[in-house]
């Protein structure tokens, strides 16, 4: 299977890539600057860009996994304008330019409101923060752009 990881510099992203190409999969990685490391283990190809600016990728995959987000929340509201342009609009743009077959969003388990117990998929959604405000968005959008079946929403 060929996939592309975006996010792919971030702890769980590098991970991810380690997984998939033990499983023998064909990975491409996206993030905003290649560090080496993942060109090391033997990514197909590493494209280097911002998602907040629109791009189209001159190929197609099998899956994306879009883990890319901006994700500062001890920074208070100063950045909400990051959170709408990197989780948000490039979310759309990751869709838009990077065409899969299937497409994986990792938003966040803090959307659903915080109360004591577990938590699961029957919780109502309360999200507070702005980081936790643009998932939802985001996989608003998301929702908007694929067709169900071939879309996976994981609430990590």
């Amino acid at each position: 299977m060929k996939v592309l990881v975006t996010g792919a510099n971030g702890f769980v992203g590098q991970e991810l890539v380690k997984a998939l190409m033990s499983g023998g999969h064909a990975v491409d990685a996206l993030d905003l600057a290649d560090t080496g490391c993942l060109s090391e283990q033997g990514v197909s190809h590493f494209y280097t860009q911002d998602i907040s600016v629109p791009f189209l990728l001159n190929d197609t995959w099998d899956v994306v996994f879009h883990l890319a987000a901006y994700n500062v929340t001890h920074v208070g509201d100063a950045a909400a304008g990051m959170y709408q342009r990197i989780n948000v609009n490039g979310t759309e743009n990751v869709i838009k330019g990077a065409p899969a077959d299937k497409f994986v969003f990792l938003s966040t388990v803090k959307v659903y409101e915080r109360r004591a117990g577990v938590v699961d998929e029957s919780g109502s959604l309360a999200p507070k923060g702005l980081y936790e405000k643009s998932k939802i968005e985001a996989e608003n959008v998301c929702r908007q752009l694929i067709d169900p079946a071939c879309l996976v929403i994981i609430r990590s």
